[in-house]
């Protein structure tokens, strides 16, 4: 476990509701928080009001001991259990218990994509495989041509893993993360909306080989917008300074609960320089 959890207990003699427990990884942040950002868990005890029956309220009480030494138990690898199905994996998956290593194969196009991207980035996957071919015998020569290479890498060990695991004879299903989601949150709402659209604007599905960037399309459409809705004077002033990082910064989190006076601040900081004191 990342952090040890908060015992269970109540909050009162007899809980009634349900909100009247604590414990676990359900704490409750106090000041300022409160008033100035929207969680994604309401602090308001009456959106938790899930009523205890009078039978169930003695064993809630009676369990949370146990669920207490329960949860206090950190995870352990059961190194026998793992022993015994490396030594036995091509019967198990010949028993069809264990997923074939077929999957291997998918794992080496996965990492075949994704290791160009951790170099630097590209117009479209076509062009990601072409730059790995051409430049392949630069970097798959030794180790030290591996390292030289990746110096100039815009993450230079998850580009020598993935390569590795490429060219190495890696188990490629080792490296748990191959590649950083692109707007994870958007992609889920379009796969949720089956929004065609939105999804080949984050790259959840590809529909023209070219690999697109959700905020920088968002900045020409926020810019239009305010050339709309703006006076002139002020949209020629302000427009030019609507970039990507500010744009990221209001509509990255707008998805996970960010309110109006967390994206007011944001502006207000990027644009500060423009304010007078008026």
């Amino acid at each position: 476990m990342v952090c040890k959890p908060v015992e269970w207990k109540s909050t009162v003699v007899n809980p009634t509701t349900l909100a009247e427990v604590r414990g676990g990884y359900l704490s409750q942040p106090t000041g300022d928080i409160y008033h100035r950002y929207r969680l994604l868990t309401s602090h308001d005890n009456s959106h938790f009001f899930i009523k205890l029956e009078p039978d169930s309220r003695h064993g809630l009480l009676t369990i949370m001991p146990v669920i207490n030494k329960l949860q206090a138990i950190p995870f352990e690898i059961h190194r026998e259990g793992l022993s015994f199905i490396l030594n036995n994996r091509d019967y198990l998956e010949e028993c069809g218990i264990l997923m074939p290593s077929e999957i291997d194969k998918r794992c080496r196009k996965i990492l075949y994509c994704s290791a160009p991207f951790h170099y630097k980035s590209f117009q479209s996957y076509t062009e990601s495989n072409e730059w790995y071919n051409d430049n392949k015998s630069s970097f798959n020569t030794s180790d030290h041509s591996l390292i030289e290479f990746a110096l100039h890498a815009k993450k230079p060990f998850q580009f020598i893993a993935n390569v590795l695991s490429l060219e190495r004879k890696t188990d490629p299903s080792t490296i748990p993360v191959t590649q950083d989601a692109s707007s994870s949150a958007y992609q889920i709402m379009s796969y949720f909306l089956l929004d065609v659209e939105l999804a080949n604007r984050t790259n959840l599905i590809s529909i023209d080989d070219k690999i697109h960037d959700l905020y920088t399309k968002l900045i020409e459409e926020l810019r239009d917008y305010l050339k709309v809705h703006l006076r002139s004077s002020l949209a020629s002033v302000v427009c030019p300074r609507i970039d990507r990082k500010l744009v990221k910064a209001i509509f990255m989190p707008l998805i996970y609960g960010k309110t109006v006076i967390s994206t007011t601040k944001d502006i207000h900081n990027s644009l500060s320089s423009l304010l007078t004191n008026q």
